[in-house]
C-alpha cells in the first residue's frame, strides 16, 4: 500500500502547478528516450532476422531471380553476425529495460498516458526481450483496470505481425 500512496501523491503533483507538470513531462519524455535507445540496441537483431527469413522464404518461390536474393541474404547475414548480442549483452538489455521499468513506475503516476503508450508500443517489437519485458510491466505502469491501457492493446490485436497480436492478446489476459 506504500507505493499506492506515493503514486497518488506523484499524481497530485502532476495536477499541481503547470512549472510541477512540465517538469514530470520532461522526466517522462527523457525516461522514454533512454527506453528507446535500449530497444534500439535490443531490436535490430530480430529485425534483421526477420528480413532474413523473409529472403529465405522467397527464395523458395518458383520463377524467381535468386541471384540478388542470395546477395541480399548474404549481405543481411553478415550484419546479423555483426550486431548479434551475446548472452551478457541480452542479460544487461534486460537490466537496462527493468530498471527503466521501475522508474517510470516510481516517477509518474500509474496511468500516465504517455508512458503507458511507450510501454504498450513495445508489444509491437520484433525482439522477443522487449515485449516480454512490456507484458511483465504494463500492469504496474498502467494499473489493472486501465481502460487507455486496454483499449492501446486491442488496437494491436489486428496487426499484421503474429508476435504483436500473440503480445498482445497476452497482455489482455493479465
Amino acid at each position: 500500500h506504500g507505493a499506492r500512496s506515493v503514486r497518488r501523491g506523484s499524481a497530485h503533483k502532476e495536477e499541481g502547478t503547470p512549472a510541477e507538470a512540465g517538469v514530470m513531462e520532461v522526466t517522462v519524455q527523457e525516461i522514454l528516450r533512454f527506453l528507446s535507445d535500449i530497444m534500439a540496441v535490443a531490436s535490430k537483431p530480430a529485425e534483421l532476422e526477420l528480413r532474413r527469413d523473409a529472403i529465405a522464404q522467397k527464395l523458395t518461390r518458383r520463377g524467381v531471380d535468386k541471384k540478388p536474393l542470395l546477395k541480399e541474404y548474404d549481405e543481411v547475414e553478415a550484419e546479423l553476425k555483426a550486431c548479434r548480442l551475446t548472452k551478457e549483452q541480452r542479460e544487461l538489455i534486460e537490466g537496462q529495460m527493468e530498471a527503466v521499468m521501475d522508474c517510470l513506475c516510481h516517477v509518474v503516476p500509474q496511468g500516465h498516458e504517455t508512458a503507458v503508450q511507450r510501454v504498450v508500443s513495445c508489444l509491437e517489437d520484433p525482439s522477443f526481450d522487449v515485449r516480454m519485458t512490456a507484458l511483465k510491466n504494463i500492469v504496474r505502469i498502467a494499473g489493472k483496470a486501465s481502460k487507455f491501457a486496454k483499449g492501446c492493446i486491442a488496437m494491436r490485436l489486428s496487426s499484421l505481425n503474429t508476435y504483436t497480436r500473440w503480445s498482445a492478446a497476452e497482455c489482455l489476459l493479465v
